[in-house]
């Protein structure tokens, strides 16, 4: 009998600034709702195997703070806030972003948030104009 060790190893560096308690990049954030639940809820479909996850301290860090709203993420800040608020460099920023979000195998792969993104880009270029 074959037998095979699965260990995801889940990585991330650490993201947040010291000094504001800011999150300078949304990625701890965004894995935590895409991909770290998912990972552990897909093996409720298949109960007899085993996995193991190795969280480093840097990730779980991160993920305390967010889970007990103690982390500030200008992203999701930014993301918030409406379109009719945002300055020139506050509208510039977000639109960045959002673009940078569209790289293949990021948010492309879940249909349901290209509606929200391609809505979310057309706020971030009407805020653009003057």
């Amino acid at each position: 009998m074959t037998q095979v060790a699965l260990l995801w190893h889940m990585h991330q560096p650490f993201y947040q600034d010291l000094v504001t308690q800011e999150h300078i990049l949304p990625w701890v954030r965004l894995h935590a709702l895409k991909d770290y639940y998912g990972m552990v809820a897909l093996l409720r479909e298949f109960p007899t195997v085993r996995v193991t996850f190795n969280l480093v301290p840097s990730l779980l860090v991160q993920l305390e703070a967010f889970a007990g709203d103690r982390a500030r993420d200008r992203f999701l800040e930014l993301s918030l806030k409406p379109a009719a608020e945002l300055d020139d460099h506050d509208a510039e920023r977000r639109l960045k972003t959002l673009v940078s979000l569209l790289e293949p195998g990021m948010i492309l792969l879940f249909a349901g948030l290209v509606a929200f993104v391609a809505a979310a880009l057309l706020q971030a270029v009407y805020a653009l104009r003057p």
